[in-house]
């Protein structure tokens, strides 16, 4: 890597997406097109394999895979990155074969 150049770190796969913590709302107030907002974080590790290195640098395998950047920075539109069939939904979250699925809401919980 020279000066000046982004890392790129590797998307993690299926087992790395299972474990990670999720919140999700939409933003309707005023806008012509409801906007969906994914928050993906980690838990403190619980496994001997997985540390805070290796989380952070699994978490940022899926920021460079969706080209996303810090909240600081004008948010990227990012394409069609959520897969809804009926009260399932997943993401397209850069990796070539697998999805990450979100937890289905409670009910009443918007």
């Amino acid at each position: 890597m020279t000066h000046g150049q982004p890392m790129i770190r590797a998307v993690p796969g299926p087992g790395f997406a299972a474990g990670r913590t999720v919140s999700t709302w939409m933003h309707t107030g005023g806008l012509t097109n409801p906007m969906a907002y994914v928050l993906i974080g980690h838990a403190p590790p619980r496994r001997p394999d997985l540390t805070c290195a290796s989380a952070e640098a699994g978490l940022m395998g899926m920021v460079n895979a969706m080209r996303l950047r810090p909240a600081a920075e004008r948010v990227p539109i990012i394409g069609a990155r959520l897969i809804i069939r009926g009260p399932y939904v997943a993401l397209d979250y850069g990796h070539p074969h697998f999805f990450m699925r979100f937890p289905v809401p409670r009910p009443g919980v918007a």
